[in-house]
């Protein structure tokens, strides 16, 4: 039950199946049962490759008096405990705070790790407000467990999947600016991965694709597009720029007459081959890449804690 509702869709049958002879009650058309009964079905095990088969997250409370109020949370002292082994989460690359939330419900703060004595021995240190309570969860945050490897022509709505591929389309822009281009696989199948606007910098990651680029993909499947979480580059193919254009030996700079044409002089009309391109160094190097953390999906495993 768990690993059908953390890969795929549980339908409407299989919860059946799983919850007969219990007693159970939904609201809002019942769909907390089905969370409800993946996560009573999860072991806190994994044979996933990374190693991480759990993790845990102290959550703080507030306060009744205090609930819909803004939070007092010292951004400095969640950078001071967001560096700590183990630790994931708490903020982005750029400091924005991403382990406090906005909404007005009662949690302070989400605490996450792998190691729960690393929480409890440290979770003092944020404030100045401080919970009235505390409790302390294990959980299947950052274990891609969601990740499937399969083939291309296998992927059906709801998948995750982690795939081998390389970028067969350069990454163009769409309104609101997200990013979109295509990969394929070893028998040459396509599909369309997307970097959407919450992503940020990672978007910056995509841009700087070429076609040739041979890389993992980490997402989810809907709508014939992969939302992706993130990407490990394996091998960068060359990277070519447009040489400056000729001068003439009048001294005069020449310019193109059309695509894959020779360049002219304007002034005195003599011709020149086309420059040969040059190669140049890419703006990526090989290895992981990822959304920040305030964009990033809890099931993802962070690069920081990827062997």
């Amino acid at each position: 039950m768990y690993w059908q509702g953390v890969t795929n869709i549980v339908t409407e049958e299989i919860l059946s199946d799983a919850i007969e002879g219990t007693i159970s009650q939904g609201y809002r058309g019942s769909r907390g049962i089905y969370g409800a009964a993946c996560s009573l079905a999860w072991t806190g095990s994994s044979s996933k490759s990374n190693g991480i088969s759990h993790t845990w997250e102290l959550i703080g409370y507030r306060e009744r008096e205090k609930w819909g109020s803004q939070r007092d949370i010292a951004a400095s002292r969640i950078h001071g405990i967001g560096h700590l082994e183990g630790v994931f989460s708490c903020h982005d690359s750029d400091g924005k705070v991403a382990m406090v939330p906005n909404s007005p419900c009662p949690v302070l703060w989400g605490f996450r790790g792998t190691d729960y004595k690393t929480l409890i021995d440290n979770f003092d240190n944020l404030g100045p407000e401080k919970p009235i309570r505390w409790i302390l969860y294990k959980t299947n945050q950052a274990t891609d467990d969601h990740l499937r490897t399969m083939e291309i022509s296998d992927i059906s709505d709801g998948d995750s999947v982690w795939l081998e591929v390389e970028v067969s389309s350069k990454p163009n822009v769409i309104k609101g600016g997200h990013r979109f281009f295509e990969v394929s696989n070893s028998q040459g199948t396509t599909v369309k991965c997307a970097a959407f606007e919450p992503s940020k910098t990672f978007r910056h990651v995509i841009d700087s694709l070429e076609v040739g680029d041979a890389l993992i993909i980490c997402g989810s499947f809907k709508k014939d597009t992969i939302n992706l979480e993130k990407i490990r580059l394996l091998k960068l193919t060359k990277r070519f720029s447009k040489s400056a254009n000729p001068v003439c030996d009048c001294g005069r700079r020449t310019h193109s007459s059309g695509k894959g044409m020779y360049y002219r002089c304007r002034v005195c009309g003599k011709k020149y081959d086309r420059p040969e391109m040059l190669e140049v160094i890419p703006d990526l190097e090989i290895g992981w890449y990822e959304p920040p953390a305030s964009a990033r999906r809890h099931l993802t495993t962070p690069i920081s804690l990827m062997r």
